[in-house]
């Protein structure tokens, strides 16, 4: 996996639930060159996880991109839904007011 695709995939390293590891919970404990030693050791770990089940990785980023896409989709239509609904409602009150004000002349 070259850098660029490793990039790519950052955002969806949450997919994989990595064992959380004590060490970074309670940072506080060590001193900031060993906590960066300890963060650097762990995105190496995530790389080399990531690398070894690339395939089911990108799979899973892939899924849940189209999930995401379909929940916003699916908001979009509903709106497309209500707003033809509200329209079709003012048409029929225009219409309304339209034969009153000609009865009326």
């Amino acid at each position: 996996m070259n850098s660029k695709t490793a990039n790519n995939l950052l955002p969806y390293f949450h997919l994989f639930h990595l064992p959380q590891r004590p060490y970074l919970m309670h940072n506080s404990l060590y001193p900031q060159r060993g906590l960066e030693e300890i963060v650097i050791r762990n995105l190496r770990e995530a790389i080399a996880y990531v690398t070894q089940y690339e395939d089911d990785f990108i799979r899973e980023a892939a899924e849940t991109d189209t999930r995401a896409r379909d929940k916003a989709l699916a908001q979009k239509k509903n709106t497309l839904v209500k707003a033809e609904k509200r329209i079709a409602e003012l048409d029929m009150i225009f219409k309304r007011i339209l034969r009153t004000t000609l009865r009326g002349s």
